[in-house]
């Protein structure tokens, strides 16, 4: 069975998957501590990989690994260029990993539709009723704005959200740094949200990333898979 790798600049994410399902998560590791070696540890004689990947250092190291390894099948994505969904209207190069989330929306869900991936940047991905790539956003991701206050700042601490917050204002400097982040990224994608769906009447807003089920109210649905049903979907479909 094919191993679709998702590298992302947190987390590395690894699943076996078949033409006919995708398994549950195998591995979960910080991307910090990524190394080929640990694929070859957990899933030796595994030859057929897909991969996307969003972090330089670690797509110089695959490259190499790649041309060392000349008896491994490697599909490392590079370009976004599909036959199911047209990217031409895109100016610059996308990060693979918003390519494979929308390949995986567009392999399941009719559009018009709107990703919101929530992970370390928080990207908006719109694709309009005849599969082509409108564009989107990209912002600073939730644990991104925890991380840079400290690094910032002397005296303010690095905090995250463990649960919605009980009250609007905070009253100390920890509610007052996890509502302020909290409500900042709460109205800033309603806010997108409702203008998107001004411009795309129908549009189906799917929420993914890992915090997602902050805000899951916004969405029609939460799936966090996108990413490796989009790995899964090129595979079979996309490779030459």
């Amino acid at each position: 069975m094919p191993l679709a790798i998702d590298i992302g600049n947190s987390t590395v994410g690894i699943k076996l998957f078949s033409q006919s399902d995708c398994e549950k998560d195998l591995i979960q590791i910080p991307t910090h501590e990524f190394m080929t070696e640990k694929i070859l540890e957990h899933f030796p004689g595994n030859k057929t990989w897909i991969i996307s990947c969003v972090v330089k250092k670690i797509d110089g190291m695959l490259q190499d690994f790649i041309s060392t390894h000349k008896d491994f099948e490697i599909i490392l994505l590079q370009k976004a260029e599909s036959k199911l969904v047209d990217f031409s209207l895109y100016q610059s190069k996308i990060g693979m990993d918003r390519f494979s989330s929308v390949l995986g929306a567009a392999s399941e869900f009719s559009p018009p539709f709107c990703i919101v991936d929530m992970g370390t940047a928080t990207t908006f991905s719109v694709v309009d009723a005849h599969f082509q790539y409108q564009g989107g956003f990209i912002i600073p991701g939730i644990t991104t704005l925890f991380k840079s206050l400290p690094a910032f700042t002397s005296l303010l601490p690095e905090l995250t959200l463990t649960e919605n917050p009980s009250s609007f204002l905070g009253t100390d400097t920890q509610t007052s740094i996890k509502n302020g982040i909290y409500y900042l990224a709460l109205h800033g994608i309603q806010g997108i949200i409702e203008k998107i769906k001004k411009d795309f009447p129908q549009i189906k807003i799917i929420g993914s990333g890992g915090w997602s089920l902050f805000f899951k109210n916004f969405y029609d649905l939460v799936d966090f898979n996108l990413i490796f049903k989009g790995l899964k979907y090129y595979f079979y479909n996309e490779k030459k």
